[in-house]
């Protein structure tokens, strides 16, 4: 299961503003970033950064295995007032705890803390689960530091038990705690919120983490998930403080040379903006061709070959890296669809990372011929066109949601305008009773 959810976080005013900006040491980050993905390189031996495959899906993947196998266990919309005090939801809560990945036992989790946890909690059954209903069903900042006073004030149990309600939210602290401090003070990152076990220290532990999936998606180009960002830090238990690499010479070896590898990690790690140059380029090289008998696709094709339009299909592709709807992630049926048609762009609109979704064969066909398209907040317009049977063969349902960036949304207002069909019928049918009115007017 992997989870593609936007990771939003409700920070207090405390957390937010310029404060922000001093949160984490942006040198050392960027240091950071180059150290991890030479690592990355190095370990798989293959050029490409993931943390969905490879060789960080082989380091962390668990944490997703164990998330899936423990939400499903918690059931937590199941949940009823009714069960406080029966041990339904202790139970629940235990067994989450124990869950396990398909290969091991838990590694996120220790069996004695998990016992102590237990006596703790049964020394008063109602009140330990009217909190533990709380912290899972209502807002945890409520419940947060009325838990840890009843049950102990372990950092660990209470993180992991937020983490499995919400992976996109909230995150784990690591038992030992000074694995996490470590990877902090590298990055120069604060460092109060592992130390307190408190509701604003765990804020400020999951501002870090924001902070961070913040600058990898800016540098990888792609979604990065809070999970992700947590994966990144523990990372870099095993870098050194200055971020020198140890096996340098190896690294160099491997790409091609000095240069090569150079080149390699300027092509993984995004820094430059090629969008005004490319869209120069094309405009001249449309312009010549403006005044030949091909076709559109024909002038299409030979405009991509000569400018190398690869580095926009590239960069979607590593913004999304599935489609961007059903989530299946095999390439070769994957592709890019323009939210505003390549015919109707501006030179500059044409390659802008904005402007594209990946979509498997099904979701893309449906959304080029506008019997689909989203909202601004992601949520799936369906054509009234697109008949229920339709719907089901080709795996489109109500309560679908795609990821929606503020770049996205003037192209999507364009597509919902001029390809939707259902939007398009409204301005038609508008335009005829507007024309009707007059003439009956006059």
């Amino acid at each position: 299961m992997k989870i593609r959810a936007v990771d939003l976080l409700e920070l207090d005013e405390e957390f937010t503003g310029e404060q922000s900006l001093e949160c984490i040491d942006q040198k050392k980050l960027n240091a950071a970033i180059e150290w991890f993905v030479k690592l990355v390189i190095y370990k798989q031996k293959q050029n490409y950064v993931d943390f969905y495959k490879g060789y960080l899906k082989e380091a962390y993947g668990f944490k997703q295995e164990i998330y899936a196998s423990a939400h499903s266990i918690l059931n937590i919309e199941a949940w009823t007032k009714d069960m406080i005090g029966s041990h339904k939801i202790l139970d629940r809560v235990l067994a989450a705890m124990i869950s396990r990945e398909r290969r091991s036992a838990n590694a996120m989790m220790d069996i004695q803390e998990i016992k102590e946890f237990k006596k703790q909690a049964e020394m008063d059954l109602n009140l330990a689960e009217d909190i533990l209903f709380r912290l899972y069903k209502k807002d945890p900042e409520t419940v947060f530091d009325d838990a840890c006073f009843l049950l102990g004030r372990n950092y660990h149990i209470f993180s992991y038990m937020l983490f499995t309600r919400d992976c996109t939210k909230y995150l784990p602290v690591e038992a030992k705690k000074n694995e996490h401090y470590d990877c902090f003070v590298k990055i120069g990152a604060e460092t109060d919120g592992i130390i307190n076990c408190t509701w604003r220290g765990y804020k400020q532990f999951l501002k870090v983490h924001e902070e961070v999936r913040k600058k990898l998606e800016e540098s990888f180009n792609t979604h990065i998930t809070l999970l992700d960002a947590h994966s990144f830090i523990l990372t870099l238990r095993d870098a050194p403080e200055d971020f020198s690499f140890e096996w340098q010479s190896e690294l160099e070896e491997y790409a091609g040379g000095k240069d090569e590898l150079y080149d390699l990690l300027s092509e993984l790690i995004f820094t430059k903006d090629y969008g005004k140059e490319n869209a120069e380029r094309s405009q001249r090289i449309n312009d010549e061709l403006a005044n030949t008998e091909l076709s559109e696709e024909e002038r299409k094709a030979v405009l991509g070959i000569r400018i190398n339009n690869d580095p926009f299909e590239k960069k979607v592709y590593r913004r999304y890296g599935k489609c961007c709807l059903c989530r299946i992630h095999d390439k070769s049926l994957l592709s890019v669809h323009n939210l505003k048609p390549w015919k109707d762009c501006a030179p500059e609109e044409r390659f802008d990372v904005d402007n594209g979704f990946m979509f498997c064969p099904n979701h893309g066909r449906l959304f080029d011929v506008g019997l689909i398209s989203f909202t601004d907040d992601g949520t799936i317009m369906i054509s009234k066109d697109l008949d229920e049977v339709d719907r089901v063969y080709v795996n489109v349902r109500p309560n679908m949601r795609i990821e929606i960036r503020d770049g996205n949304r003037k192209y999507l207002d364009y597509h919902r305008k001029n390809i939707f069909a259902d939007r398009k019928q409204e301005i038609i049918d508008k335009a005829d009773e507007n024309l009707h009115e007059k003439a009956s007017g006059e």
